[in-house]
């Protein structure tokens, strides 16, 4: 049985949204079949942006221009499931 503490420590660590979504989610790989989700620099800084919006006014809006090979598209889809299941599901 979990002691409360180890509880609220796990339960901390899921509110996180890179190590959670390392640690449990797989996309695939252009070379290596499929891999851990690890944000890259342009995903790192939209993360970023949405951390401190979040932090500031406590409601988060970004524009997010579409291009090629970013990412944007699995970033948004893992961000808003990862949401979900914090603040609604937990």
């Amino acid at each position: 049985m979990l002691s409360i503490e180890v509880a609220r420590e796990r339960l901390a660590r899921l509110r996180e949204f890179e190590p959670y979504a390392a640690a449990y989610w797989q996309v695939p790989s252009k070379r290596e079949g499929y891999q851990p989700f690890i944000l890259n620099r342009a995903q790192a800084l939209v993360e970023a942006e949405y951390r401190r919006q979040m932090a500031a006014r406590g409601f988060v809006r970004l524009n997010i221009l579409k291009f090629r090979q970013a990412g944007m598209t699995t970033y948004c889809r893992l961000k808003g499931m990862h949401y979900f299941l914090v603040h609604m599901a937990l």
